[in-house]
């Protein structure tokens, strides 16, 4: 329950898919409800939240229709898909920069372990969406070069992220 009312994440993602295919977006629905993120994933977020859990089980692929942001999704997690960037590229990019700056690695890997990635745009220089699954559990912000531990914006919910996607009311940096 959410102020009184019952989620339905199920209506929520297929309104949402609908509305992308709608407005150009390249879309894959799955046929079935299975999914599985591979190891390095699940041992570094043990809790994926809900609604969040409920889009991977749901959707194959979802790409804005300028190919410059796209949702991340089970074969990107598992490193299966074609893109040129790792489910958790931007971390890879911070600690290259961290080189042998061990503090600097850490604080990187755990600013990392508290926010798991969704959504990926290239779109004016590199920005993501995450997850925070351990301090505002749930909420989805987003941050962007060069500084990626820098977030911005709360956002209430996955599934307001989608509403207001749908909406207009979100930049899709």
């Amino acid at each position: 329950m959410c102020g009184g009312k019952e989620i339905n994440m199920s209506k929520i993602i297929t309104d949402f898919a609908y509305w992308a295919k709608d407005n150009g977006w390249d879309v894959s629905i799955k046929k079935d409800e299975k999914y599985i993120l591979g190891d390095a994933v699940t041992n570094r977020y043990p809790i994926i939240p809900f609604q969040y859990e409920e889009f991977l089980k749901k959707i194959t692929h979802c790409v804005s229709p300028n190919k410059k942001f796209w949702f991340l999704c089970e074969d990107d997690y598992r490193g299966k898909s074609d893109s040129a960037f790792s489910w958790n590229e931007f971390e890879l990019i911070a600690l290259e920069s961290a080189e042998n700056d061990l503090q600097w690695q850490n604080e990187i890997k755990s600013f990392w372990d508290r926010f798991f990635p969704i959504c990926i745009s290239v779109n004016s220089g590199y920005a993501f969406y995450a997850i925070d699954t351990l301090v505002d559990v749930g909420f989805v912000r987003y941050g962007f070069e060069p500084e990626f531990d820098v977030v911005s914006e709360k956002i209430s919910s996955f599934e307001r992220f989608l509403e207001l996607i749908m909406k207009n009311q979100i930049k899709l940096l």
